[in-house]
């Protein structure tokens, strides 16, 4: 009686897609001496996307692509020199501030069923001017990763859709399949 749910519980969620936006993170060859965790302390001299790219690309002995592969999956933050870390997003995070510290997340954590392969249209169960119902398939998580706030069902749904500031007002396990509520 037990037996489907529980090798569905066991079964891998985080299997990779190949040939989607972000396989260069798995194509290419990780040096195995780098931590899941990197820091960089001598950032400050930063001044454009495309040198803080490069170091990052550097400290880690990787392609640039790759380097802005983790920029772009949401992999980096900063920590400014009035305290706190942002995640960095090269549209809209201004370097002209103090810098003091980048996080990398080397590996960031990949999901089942990226958001690209998902007719969001097809999943709404309501749209109104305050809110947004769709059914949330399994496998994407309602809130966003430390090394990964692409591939989660807020951004995903606005991507596609062509919203902005959704927000999910509760959530769902990243397993479950069901009705969620954006705002």
């Amino acid at each position: 009686m037990y037996a489907p749910f529980l090798l569905f519980m066991f079964s891998p969620l985080q299997q990779q897609t190949k040939g989607d936006r972000y396989s260069i993170l798995e194509e290419e060859k990780l040096n195995t001496n780098i931590p899941s965790i990197v820091y960089l302390d001598q950032v400050k001299a930063v001044s454009h996307h495309e040198a803080l790219t490069d170091k990052i690309a550097l400290a880690l002995g990787q392609s640039r692509e790759r380097a802005q592969a983790l920029v772009d999956i949401g992999a980096v933050w900063l920590e400014r020199d009035t305290g706190g870390w942002v995640r960095y997003w090269p549209s809209t995070t201004k370097l002209s501030h103090k810098v003091s510290k980048v996080r990398i997340y080397t590996r960031p954590r990949r999901f089942f069923k990226p958001c690209e392969h998902v007719d969001w249209s097809e999943r709404i169960l309501h749209e109104d001017n305050a809110y947004l119902i769709i059914d949330k398939p399994p496998g994407l998580p309602c809130q966003a990763d430390n090394s990964n706030s692409y591939e989660c069902i807020a951004p995903c749904v606005g991507r596609s859709l062509g919203l902005t500031f959704l927000r999910p007002a509760h959530r769902l396990d990243t397993q479950v399949q069901g009705c969620l509520v954006l705002a």
